[in-house]
């Protein structure tokens, strides 16, 4: 009897060593989607739980294109303005979206040293912390972190600014 116990447990884990708890299903681009017979322009690109936004000339044309920081999944996604005078017109480029850090339940981007480049808010620790954007030597826009954990003198003494991981300041 044992040794037949142990026979199926063996097996049992053996076969069990090729067993995926996910399937991957391959992508498929070039599908037209129409919606009142207009064709959609990112129609499998995936929704938004909770996206917040923030304006920032990634592509360095004059034109302020579109960072979106989405709270549910800590996932950053780059829109660039395509320029069109007059018309709303965004090109989903997610090849921008590796220079931001890793940021956690909220993030804005405000430029708080007036050099022309946002600068990033985001959460941390019952605080927030500060990425100061920086111009790489080749152009491109990176962030270095500026500060973690923002103090003030409280009335008990210096005290750091507290910041809720569900509400944006």
């Amino acid at each position: 009897m044992r040794i037949i116990t142990v026979f199926v447990i063996t097996i049992f884990f053996i076969s069990g060593i090729n067993l995926q708890a996910q399937f991957y299903w391959p992508r498929i681009e070039p599908i037209s989607v129409l919606e009142n017979g207009t064709d959609l322009a990112y129609p499998l690109g995936g929704g938004m739980n909770n996206p917040q936004f923030s304006p920032i000339d990634v592509d360095k044309d004059g034109f302020d294109d579109l960072f979106i920081f989405d709270r549910s999944n800590a996932h950053v996604n780059i829109f660039t303005n395509d320029g069109i005078v007059g018309e709303v017109a965004y090109t989903h480029a997610p090849e921008y979206a590796a220079a931001f850090p890793i940021m956690s339940d909220w993030a804005l981007l405000k430029d708080y040293n007036i050099d022309g480049l946002p600068d990033i808010f985001t959460y941390h620790n019952g605080g927030f912390r500060v990425f100061k954007a920086i111009e790489g030597a080749d152009g491109e826009l990176g962030f270095e972190l500026a500060k973690e954990g923002l103090l003030y003198e409280g009335f008990s003494g210096i005290i750091g600014i507290f910041v809720s991981s569900v509400d944006i300041p």
